[in-house]
């Protein structure tokens, strides 16, 4: 592996097939200074939430209209997506912010506007979820008790009224039934979903949850994944 060079320098770091430890691969993002080029710390990105919620930084009534999801033309599968701000829940506390991942980082910013309060998570690795993180850590700061959903029986013929393919954010997430059991299926992955509800389901290998939008028929055509503090639409497509 590489050493640091200097003092309080430090590298990115991704996780190879078998699991283990390695340096992330090389990537020059100064083609994307807004996405992902900025150099920053916790401490100076958790003064920016700061200085967000307390106008100091913008108006208020520019931040609103920030925070505000917006509905593409379209229709399609989509993020609650503000302005450059993604919205959500966190164990039913409203959310914003913002997060993604490259080569050896993930990162993700999230604050509870009615609570005055907020996270910073930056990792310096790929194969760390900062998002998932960032949520149980508010959780934690807005003194809510741990999130514990809890399995319920249902009829296995209610599975058949949410099957298909749903579009997440252009990627297609299939919902399936194998038995008495429902899955997830998405990119080749398979999790199975665990009722808490006739139309509330959650994922026990990883912290996410799916709601399913019913018509008047109690057939699914939409469904809302809760992961991470943000929320995505994904319209049934077929």
């Amino acid at each position: 592996m590489r050493t640091i060079p200097v003092a309080h320098a430090f590298l990115f770091y991704s996780k190879d097939k078998s699991g283990s430890v390695v340096n992330a691969e090389f990537l020059d993002s100064s083609y994307k200074v807004p996405g992902g080029d900025w150099l920053s710390s916790a401490p100076d990105m958790a003064r920016f939430e700061v200085a967000i919620l307390t106008d100091r930084l913008i108006k208020r009534v520019t931040r609103d209209i920030m925070w505000t999801p917006q509905m593409p033309s379209d229709g399609l599968g989509r993020m609650v997506y503000g302005l450059g701000w993604q919205a959500g829940t966190t164990e039913g506390v409203g959310d914003v912010g913002h997060g993604g991942s490259q080569q050896g980082t993930s990162a993700m910013i999230l604050i509870a506007p009615d609570a005055r309060a907020g996270v910073v998570v930056l990792i310096n690795s790929d194969a760390a979820g900062a998002s998932e993180l960032a949520s149980q850590l508010l959780e934690i700061v807005l003194g809510l008790p741990p999130g514990d959903h809890k399995e319920i029986t249902v009829d296995p013929k209610l599975y058949d009224s949410y099957l298909g393919s749903y579009d997440v954010s252009s990627v297609v997430m299939s919902i399936v039934r194998e038995g008495d059991h429902l899955f997830a299926q998405i990119n080749g992955q398979k999790n199975e979903l665990f009722p808490e509800s006739v139309r509330d389901y959650f994922f026990k290998t990883f912290d996410a949850q799916i709601t399913f939008v019913t018509d008047g028929n109690g057939r699914a055509t939409e469904l809302l994944l809760h992961e991470g503090g943000t929320d995505v639409h994904a319209n049934w497509i077929k």
